[in-house]
């Protein structure tokens, strides 16, 4: 006969183990929540605003303006006022370029020397991210620590340095810092997310304590059924005895009917 589970025998194996399922879930949860509370360090994050703007070709086209403007009475005064989509285009593809380069040993390294850093250049890269929004000339440098003043520092410094090595290596003076990191009140996130984990201990232990119960039954050679009887030991069951309950009154009154009194002394039949 094949061996089949059923719903019932499943629901009847969670009864049986709902103590251990509770339990395991409940410390999971529990150890969860103690290890983020004492042994993650909390972290925050703080980042500074840079605009890519090629501010020396506006001058230029300003002042090629004013010069078209004196020669030609009938040009409209607004011309000069007028941004170059070309030229807006090149500097959001230019912040493609830019968030690699940020990120660049070199300027890593200058970072690290300018702060003093106690980390190596691999370790302040994963520090360092670099937010960037779609046809936007504005872009984020965004750095997480432990320290939250010192995050802001490295985010300054960060954007100092990629501002000077930029107008070096590429000739381009288009890198406008917007807003400095803000030392006092970093906007970050606080790391460990508490809830977060222990909901997340919670979940693991409740299906590792459904896990365990399942494998505990596996294991267990108790028989208590005559389906046990069949499988386990392949004997047939050609009858059985069935439980009889009987009140603790019906008990009493069947021990009064069964005394017998001999010579004043009572006795049980």
């Amino acid at each position: 006969m094949e061996d089949t589970v059923s719903f019932k025998d499943i629901l009847s194996v969670l009864k049986r183990r709902l103590v251990l399922i509770i339990l395991m879930t409940l410390i999971a949860a529990l150890a969860s929540g103690i290890i983020s509370y004492l042994f993650l360090s909390p972290s925050y994050e703080s980042s500074t605003q840079i605009l890519v703007n090629d501010t020396m070709n506006t001058n230029e086209q300003q002042n090629q303006d004013k010069k078209t403007k004196k020669e030609d009475a009938k040009t409209d005064s607004n011309e000069t006022n007028l941004i170059d989509p070309n030229q807006v285009r090149a500097n959001i593809e230019l912040i493609h370029t830019y968030s690699m380069l940020i990120k660049s040993q070199g300027i890593l390294a200058d970072v690290i020397s300018e702060l003093s850093l106690d980390r190596s250049i691999d370790e302040l890269n994963e520090q360092v991210t670099v937010n960037t929004t779609q046809n936007s000339q504005v872009f984020e440098i965004v750095v997480k620590d432990q320290d939250p003043v010192l995050a802001a520092k490295m985010a300054d410094s960060i954007a100092t340095v990629f501002q000077q090595e930029v107008t070096t290596l590429m000739n381009i003076d288009n890198i406008h810092i917007l807003a400095n990191a803000n030392v006092e009140e970093p906007f970050g996130i606080f790391n460990p997310d508490m809830i977060r984990n222990v909901l997340i201990g919670f979940s693991l232990g409740f299906f590792c304590a459904i896990g365990v119960a399942f494998l505990l039954e596996y294991l267990d050679p108790t028989i208590r059924d005559e389906k046990d009887i069949l499988y386990e030991l392949g004997i047939p069951v050609i009858g059985n005895i069935p439980e009889i309950k009987v009140s603790s009154k019906s008990m009493e009154r069947q021990m009064k009917d069964s005394r017998v009194k001999i010579g004043g002394r009572t006795f049980e039949s």
